[in-house]
């Protein structure tokens, strides 16, 4: 079976689950979620540091928008890219940023495009 690892400190999987802008769950992965499972078993990945023990014998690594509070570490991209280069896939989903004038609300992006660049794209 398929074991896919959903990344739990990106903006989308904590607003589907824990909001952090408004008192209720905004289920935007809903259906996602749903055609992603049928695909195989889902677990959320919420290691402090993702590496080689945490991405385990996954298949697939998701990304949906790294919030600014938990960057990638450069060992977390160093492990997520050797997990590709050794046969992992990575669905890197990334999500505009809301507020591109106001610096308290930083860029949503930034951290996508670290990871991004690590695959030279």
């Amino acid at each position: 079976m398929t074991e896919i690892l959903l990344d739990a400190k990106c903006l989308q999987v904590v607003q589907h689950f824990q909001p952090l802008f408004s008192s209720q769950p905004v289920r935007r992965l809903t259906s996602f979620l749903k055609i992603i499972g049928s695909y195989g078993a889902i677990k959320y990945i919420d290691a402090d540091v993702i590496d080689a023990a945490s991405l385990g014998s996954a298949n697939l690594f998701i990304s949906t928008t790294r919030i600014q509070q938990w960057p990638y570490k450069d060992e977390e991209i160093n492990s997520i890219h050797d997990f590709v280069a050794s046969g992992g896939s990575l669905l890197l989903m990334s999500n505009h940023s809301r507020y591109p004038s106001s610096p308290s609300a930083g860029h949503h992006t930034e951290q996508d495009g670290r990871l991004a660049r690590a695959f030279q794209i």
